[in-house]
C-alpha cells in the first residue's frame, strides 16, 4: 500500500504546474467554506449573546420580522409580560444603529439604568449614566477603536453625548457599541415608546420552555419567546441566508473542484496509456490500477484541503484586523466547519478520480502498448 501511494505521488509530480493549478482551484473553494463558516458561527454566537445575556432565561421579540432590528415590542406588551405568572423580572431593551463622527455604522442599546447589570453590561471605568441625561457608556472595544476615554464627548446621530463610563460584556457586538438612556432614544424617535426585545428572568421553579409557550399563547402569536441561541433563526433570517450560502458554496466547491480534479487526472491517464498497458502486461490487476489512479486524486484533494483550511484561517485573521469586523464578530472555530471542509475535500477527490480510474482499468494491455 505504501509503495502504491509513493507511485501515485510520483505520477502527480510529473506535471507539477497542472497539479498546482488544480490544487489551487480546489483550495480556494475550501477556503471560502471555512471563512464563511467561521464568520457565520461568529455572527450567530455574537447575536445570541445580545439576545440571551448570562442572566436572562427568555427573550421576547416580535413575530414575523426578518431581522432583530425590525422587532418592536410595545410598553403595553411589556407590562402584560411582567404580570404573567412565572416571570420574575422582565425589562425592555432597544437596539438600533446610528452614525458617529468616525463611523457610519455604530450599534447603540437603550435601556433603563437599573437593568444594565442583568443585561450583561459591567462598568469597568467611570460610572453608569443617569436616566434622561445625554450621558452614554461605551464598550471597551469601541472606546479603544475611537480613541475615547471617560469624560470625552461623542456624536451619535445628531446629538452630542458625554461618555461617563466604559463597560465590558464579553460580546463584540455590545463591546463595539454604546448604551444610552432609553428615554433619550425614544425622544429621538418621535416619542415611540417601543422596545426591540424584552429580556425575562424566570422564577426558579418554572419550566423555561413551558413559560415561553405560554407567553406566545397569551399574545396569540404576536411575539416569539426564545430560550436558547439555537433558536436565533426564528427571528433573524439573515443567519439562515448565511448558513444556506455556506452549504451552497460547499456544493459548488464539490462540483467545480471535482471537475477540475477529473480533468487533471483524466489528462494524466491519457498521457500514460502506454505505461498503464505495461503495468497491466506485467501483472497489475484492474483493481490495483484503479487504486493507483484514485490515490492520485485523493492526494490532490488532501493537499487542497490542508491549504484551503490554512488559507481560510489566514483570511479570518486578516478580516479581524479591521475595527468594524472586531465590533461585530468574534470568530468561532467550530469543529463542524472543519469537518465539512474535510468532507468536501474527500468528495472532490473521489468524484474527480473515480471516472478516470475506471477508464484506466478498461485499457486492454495489447492496445495500450501500441498507443503513442
Amino acid at each position: 500500500m505504501i509503495g502504491l501511494l509513493k507511485f501515485a505521488l510520483k505520477n502527480i509530480l510529473r506535471r507539477r504546474t497542472r497539479t498546482l493549478l488544480t490544487i489551487g482551484g480546489i483550495s480556494i473553494g475550501i477556503a471560502t467554506i471555512v471563512t464563511l463558516g467561521i464568520l457565520a458561527a461568529g455572527i450567530q454566537h455574537s447575536m445570541g449573546r445580545v439576545l440571551m445575556p448570562a442572566g436572562v432565561d427568555l427573550t421576547i421579540t416580535e413575530a414575523g420580522v426578518g431581522d432583530l432590528i425590525m422587532s418592536r415590542i410595545t410598553t403595553k406588551q411589556l407590562q402584560k409580560i411582567q404580570t404573567i405568572e412565572g416571570v420574575e423580572t422582565a425589562f425592555g431593551q432597544l437596539v438600533s444603529v446610528t452614525r458617529t463622527d468616525i463611523s457610519p455604522f455604530f450599534m447603540i442599546f437603550g435601556m433603563h439604568r437599573q437593568d444594565l447589570k442583568i443585561a450583561g453590561f459591567e462598568i469597568v471605568e467611570g460610572r453608569d449614566f443617569a436616566d434622561g441625561s445625554n450621558e452614554v457608556i461605551m464598550g471597551r472595544m469601541a472606546a479603544t477603536n475611537f480613541n475615547k476615554e471617560v469624560g470625552d464627548n461623542i456624536v451619535l446621530g445628531i446629538r452630542t453625548h458625554k461618555i461617563v463610563g466604559i463597560y465590558e460584556s464579553g460580546n463584540p457586538i455590545q463591546d463595539g457599541g454604546a448604551v444610552l438612556p432609553i428615554d433619550v432614544l425614544w425622544a429621538n424617535n418621535n416619542e415611540a415608546r417601543e422596545f426591540t426585545m424584552v429580556l425575562v428572568d424566570v422564577a426558579d421553579v418554572v419550566d423555561v420552555g413551558g413559560l415561553g409557550q405560554k407567553i406566545e399563547e397569551v399574545f396569540d402569536g404576536e411575539v416569539i419567546a426564545l430560550s436558547s441561541i439555537a433558536e436565533l433563526g426564528k427571528i433573524d433570517q439573515g443567519m439562515e441566508i448565511i448558513n444556506f450560502a455556506v452549504y451552497a458554496i460547499s456544493l459548488l466547491a464539490v462540483v467545480i473542484g471535482g471537475i477540475g480534479a477529473m480533468n487533471t487526472i483524466m489528462m494524466s491517464v491519457f498521457e500514460r496509456t502506454r505505461e498503464i498497458g505495461i503495468l497491466r502486461a506485467v501483472g497489475w490487476s484492474r483493481k490495483r490500477v484503479f487504486a493507483m489512479i484514485l490515490n492520485e486524486s485523493i492526494i490532490i484533494g488532501i493537499c487542497a484541503t490542508v491549504i484551503g483550511v490554512l488559507l481560510g484561517i489566514l483570511v479570518i485573521a486578516f478580516i479581524m484586523t479591521f475595527p468594524t469586523a472586531k465590533a461585530l464578530i468574534q470568530p468561532v472555530y467550530s469543529e463542524v466547519i472543519f469537518v465539512i471542509a474535510v468532507i468536501v475535500g474527500i468528495l472532490v477527490s473521489v468524484i474527480g478520480g473515480t471516472y478516470p480510474a475506471i477508464r484506466a482499468t478498461k485499457f486492454a494491455p495489447t492496445e495500450a502498448l501500441r498507443y503513442e
